[in-house]
């Protein structure tokens, strides 16, 4: 009961709420401009680093024993600039609603915390099938209700959730509508259509038969809604539901879900996606950006640099926690907390801590952000 609680809350805040959190980060600029491709060289100045596949090292509260992840190992390591990229929502409105023949639309107005206008168009059909996007943006929402409100009623990915229940389906099955490649190369073109490009991706295959063995329905004051189950599960509802992200470089962006989650976790992608023999049932783009082909080389600390920051930090707390990093995993950061129009972007290491407290009997996963560069850790307000 309190599962699906929590899944109605959730989807209340990303479906009502997410428009005014959309106004938090909006850009005004209303195209992509190519910017100069002269790529600022100073292999002169930068110092090689070896990054290990794997470090090694004790201390007295903290252990490394520690898988060092680089998607892409080959290219070199670079900061630039990115813009928040904004959806065309003509072009939005064609490529999910053209099928549409009669629809309700409503309008509304918010002011950014810069004081800028963002207008938030809803597109409501007969058969309650929504389109909502939030212009200037990158903000797109589409749900049709014949299935997505009853995946949201049997599948759970968030990982530290106790409702987690995504190890259920398979990750490798291919239905018999499409393949999994097929089906994410369907979902590609049709971000591309409104601009968005998606590079990697983790899809779950959704069986109709755990579908329905793991499906939980309660209504707002926690009761159960024996009215919201699905009447009945066929081979018609089997669906895949990715999870994707944008990649610069080669190397996966870490994304801020809203600015409020902070944790990677592919619960918080910036695109989500179900997609069935009937194409896309439910898609939500929360956040993308454009990248500027202008860049200018860095080198990364070296990993040592990068453990004594982890040291340091946990050297402080007293008592006998222990702390014991399991990864730590490439990515591209966008500072979106500093900048108006055009956000930094540079690498940083993502480290998975496990943390034990014997006396306690607690067992915690907690998450540090580090610059690769300067080895400085990073905070979220």
């Amino acid at each position: 009961m309190e599962k699906i609680m929590k899944r109605k809350v959730i989807f209340f805040f990303i479906t009502i709420v997410s428009g005014i959190l959309a106004a938090c980060d909006q850009t005004v600029e209303s195209e992509n401009t190519e910017v100069s491709k002269d790529i600022i060289n100073t292999c002169d100045e930068i110092q090689p680093c070896s990054i290990p596949e794997r470090y090694q090292k004790m201390y007295e509260h903290v252990v490394f024993d520690t898988d060092l992840v680089i998607k892409n190992r080959k290219e070199p390591f670079v900061t630039t600039k990115a813009t928040l990229h904004v959806v065309d929502k003509d072009k939005a409105l064609f490529e999910y609603f053209s099928d549409v023949k009669k629809y309700e639309k409503m309008e509304d107005s918010l002011r950014d915390k810069k004081g800028r206008k963002v207008k938030i168009t809803d597109y409501i059909a007969p058969d309650n099938t929504k389109l909502s996007i939030t212009s200037p943006s990158s903000r797109v929402i589409y749900s049709n209700p014949r299935l997505a409100p009853y995946i949201f009623n049997s599948f759970w990915n968030e990982e530290s959730s106790p409702d987690y229940n995504a190890d259920k389906y398979s990750a490798k099955v291919d239905f018999s509508f499409a393949s999994r490649k097929k089906a994410f190369a369907n979902i590609k073109k049709s971000l591309s259509n409104v601009g968005i490009e998606i590079q990697s991706y983790k899809v779950y295959c959704l069986d109709y038969q755990t579908l329905q063995k793991e499906e939980h329905c309660v209504d707002m004051d926690g009761q159960i809604d024996n009215g919201a189950y699905k009447e009945s599960w066929t081979e018609d509802d089997n669906c895949y539901y990715f999870f994707a992200g944008q990649e610069f470089e080669g190397i996966p962006v870490y994304h801020v879900y809203a600015e409020i989650f902070h944790e990677v976790s592919e619960a918080y992608s910036p695109v989500k996606v179900i997609y069935s023999k009937n194409g896309i049932e439910d898609l939500e783009v929360e956040r993308v950006f454009d990248f500027s082909k202008e860049t200018e080389q860095v080198s990364l600390a070296e990993f040592d640099k990068i453990a004594q920051t982890v040291v340091n930090k946990y050297h402080r707390i007293l008592g006998d926690s222990t702390y014991k990093v399991v990864s730590a995993e490439l990515y591209y950061m966008v500072d979106i907390l500093n900048g108006k129009d055009s956000y930094h972007v540079f690498p940083v290491w993502i480290l998975e801590i496990e943390e034990n407290t014997p006396e306690e009997g607690m067992e915690n996963k907690v998450q540090m952000v580090i610059d690769a560069v300067t080895a400085e850790e990073i905070y979220h307000e």
